[in-house]
């Protein structure tokens, strides 16, 4: 699948295999099957079963291919490719041979996914074409909408960027562009150097394409064109019983019972239903006899699914609810073959034993799968050494970005502290990244030799930490950091929680009131006194 397209037919017949696992089928039984197949393949958080629409998998495992010969140009496999079927360009904008393999064709199917899902990095701008490439920070749509100007057509963005200043030019974006799309541009933070555009997949965190994500963008992208509309109440059901810590056998039937998929009176043509059979018939008074659910002669219920949105919605065990639910449904189904069954009136204690039982081993569990925790509070830099905290701030209702950054020495005294004011609300990451390097940058100008770059934010710290940044947008604002690194003898990054960042979260909260760019020497501000005191309290 991750070489060929497979014939749609024989997607099919695999497909039909795993219906008839799933439902029970065994031989030439045949066994109902109670929800539809392209409502399984959805994802779990919107009510499927999560499994995989082969025809879409085999196009986002296509796709990877082609992601190989767009950024993996030192491979053997590129090599062989490139000078085979696109020459003279790059796989981006090569062309389907008629004598071209069944292999090669196959990979130009899953560039259609690349092409469809990838956006284009900022860099200099000058291969990206405004009105016919993705650039905009935006997933739908993904185009320009703004009327295309005569005599511009194929014209790129680097004519929207002031190379003078190295901003970008807002009075010609806004005689080009629409206002939204204007102000969604000035929101693309642009690095310091020259850098090629390139093209990321914008749906990981790294820029990078998986298969993955791939497949979830084709699943999207075909259920918003019908009705793939999911309310947040939904969502957060779906999500609160495949989390549960059980085992898998109550989160299934809770899952059935939610989708009316139970074998019920009502499903096989006569009167009772799943919320009949499973809470409100009269022979299930002594089951559901705890104070827990006390509600149940006070409150009806339109179906099951609503039933457990208020179970979940308003704190009861969703746990020891699906428990139940499983030994009422057992029950039934013993009773119905004549099989020996315990009394109804002993299923809830046997229910919270269980509960019970469950609990206690996944406690013994979490002992032994404990993470190792961050550290919360300023710490002091070794001897002769510094350590430069930074944070970002952002305002969207004023459209303004805040950096702080403050410099202390091996005693906890303030060395220097800043602020600076950006212009636009860049997203969160960008910011830091921007502080980031604003920091490394800040501390070569000091002339200090040996330091740590300490920020709140896990994802700038891993990139700086791993020197691996990824193909995202925020990535080339951390390629700014190698411009300075080569003044310092000693350089480490360190990542501590919000509560050990305080001084420099202050200071970038401060900066986005004050436009003006202002450093203190061996000072801060008053109001950010008492957050530097903190931290010499504690050490």
């Amino acid at each position: 699948m991750g070489c060929f397209k497979l014939p749609l037919s024989l997607c099919h017949e695999i497909e039909a295999m795993i219906k008839k696992f799933f439902w029970g089928q065994q031989g030439d039984k045949r066994k109902i099957h109670w929800v539809k197949w392209s409502e399984l393949t959805k994802s779990k958080l919107d009510g499927g079963m999560g499994f995989r629409e082969l025809a879409l998998f085999n196009d986002s495992l296509l796709a990877k291919q082609a992601w190989r010969l767009l950024h993996n140009k030192d491979t053997l496999f590129y090599r062989i490719f490139k000078v085979r079927f696109f020459p003279n360009s790059s796989v981006m904008e090569a062309k389907e041979s008629i004598t071209g393999s069944y292999a090669w064709k196959s990979i130009l199917k899953g560039r259609e996914v690349i092409q469809l899902g990838a956006r284009f990095r900022m860099g200099n701008g000058k291969s990206i074409k405004i009105w016919q490439h993705h650039w905009l920070p935006i997933k739908h749509p993904p185009l320009i909408s703004s009327p295309i100007i005569e005599s511009m057509e194929d014209a790129t963005v680097d004519c929207l960027i002031d190379h003078t200043t190295g901003k970008w030019d807002a009075e010609f974006l806004k005689g080009v562009l629409i206002p939204a799309e204007a102000e969604l541009a000035q929101r693309i933070p642009l690095p310091h150097r020259q850098t090629e555009d390139v093209l990321y997949w914008p749906f990981t965190a790294n820029g990078q394409y998986t298969c993955k994500s791939g497949y979830k963008f084709l699943k999207d992208l075909e259920e918003n064109l019908g009705d793939g509309n999911h309310s947040e109440e939904d969502k957060t059901l779906w999500k609160g019983i495949w989390s549960m810590e059980t085992p898998n056998k109550y989160k299934n039937l809770l899952w059935r019972a939610c989708r009316n998929s139970l074998p019920t009176k009502q499903n096989l043509d006569t009167a009772e239903d799943t919320l009949h059979a499973l809470w409100s018939c009269t022979s299930l008074d002594e089951v559901w006899v705890d104070d827990r659910w006390n509600f149940r002669s006070r409150l009806s219920f339109a179906n099951f699914k609503e039933l457990c949105k208020w179970v979940l919605g308003n704190g009861k065990p969703l746990e020891l609810f699906a428990i139940q639910v499983w030994s009422i449904w057992n029950q039934r189904n013993k009773l119905r073959l004549n099989q020996p069954c315990c009394p109804t009136n002993e299923l809830q204690k046997m229910a919270e034993d269980s509960w019970t039982e469950i609990r206690r081993h996944n406690l013994k569990l979490n002992r032994f799968s404990s993470s190792p925790t961050h550290q919360s509070l300023w710490t002091a830099p070794a001897l002769d050494s510094y350590k430069i905290n930074y944070d970002g701030a952002l305002s969207t209702m004023d459209n303004k970005s805040g950096i702080g950054i403050v410099v202390r020495d091996c005693h906890g005294g303030v060395i220097a502290s800043l602020i600076q004011q950006l212009d636009q609300a860049y997203q969160p990451v960008e910011v830091e990244a921007m502080a980031a390097s604003k920091a490394v940058e800040f501390g070569s100008e000091l002339g200090i030799q040996r330091a740590i770059i300490e920020g709140d934010s896990t994802v700038v710290v891993k990139s700086l930490t791993s020197k691996e940044c990824g193909l995202t947008p925020y990535s080339q604002l951390l390629n700014d950091v190698s411009l300075f690194s080569g003044f310092y003898t000693q350089l480490s990054y360190s990542h501590v929680k919000r509560d050990g960042n305080k001084v420099a979260h202050s200071l970038a909260r401060l900066a986005l009131t004050t436009q003006s760019f202002t450093v203190w020497m061996e000072d801060v501000l008053s109001c950010t006194l008492p957050f530097v005191q903190a931290d010499l309290a504690a050490l």
